[in-house]
């Protein structure tokens, strides 16, 4: 029924003028409609995936903290080459793993703002810390599995062709930690090949 929107009057279905203080009368209320449905499900939560640049720091701000740990070790044991990349493969898997599990952060990624999840949003576990450890651990070590050989002043056709032949084996080798690094720059949760195998993306 209209009303009047001055003193509340109601009026007669087709009324103009309120008979009691001669206003004009409101149109009558359209009725109540229920709002549209939209079902969680559909919304996107906002992700904030780490970028391949922040991940890079945060990488490189780790190997200076263990190469510095490794050189200490190393000096003090008077340990050769081959055994410091063994003992900085062990050390990279014992700390990514306990930090990752435990802080779901490395040191590196604590000054970069960055952590680790798992791809359900849920906190890392010690499971999935060791596998994305051992993974990363284990291309580290087969990049370092190659003839380092000798360099020369003035090689020989022989030893220039020696040379050559140790390049490309440590290009070979090295080839998967790069592919593993580089996967996350055309993956659309910014994974590398560590992350899609113990499940879990980096965040900031």
């Amino acid at each position: 029924m209209p009303y009047c929107a001055s003193c509340g009057t109601q009026a007669a279905e087709g009324q103009i003028y309120c008979t009691t203080c001669g206003k004009a009368v409101a149109a009558p209320m359209p009725p109540l409609e229920a709002m549209p449905y939209f079902p969680a499900d559909n919304i996107q939560p906002i992700q904030g995936y780490a970028g391949f640049w922040w991940r890079v720091l945060a990488y490189v701000i780790d190997v200076i903290i263990l190469g510095i740990v490794v050189a200490i070790i190393g000096s003090a044991a008077k340990m050769s080459a081959d055994s410091r990349v063994v003992l900085a493969v062990i050390l990279a898997f014992v700390y990514g793993t306990a930090f990752i599990a435990t802080r779901s952060q490395t040191l590196g990624m604590m000054i970069t703002r960055l952590r680790v999840e798992g791809v359900d949003g849920a906190k890392v576990t010690w499971n999935q810390a060791a596998i994305r450890t051992a993974f990363y651990s284990a291309l580290l070590l087969v990049a370092d599995l190659h003839s380092r050989g000798k360099t020369y002043s003035h090689p020989t056709a022989a030893q220039q062709r020696r040379e050559v032949h140790n390049l490309g084996v440590l290009v070979l080798f090295a080839l998967p930690e790069l592919l593993d690094n580089l996967w996350m720059l055309w993956d659309k949760r910014k994974q590398t090949i560590h992350d899609k195998v113990a499940k879990t993306v980096v965040k900031r």
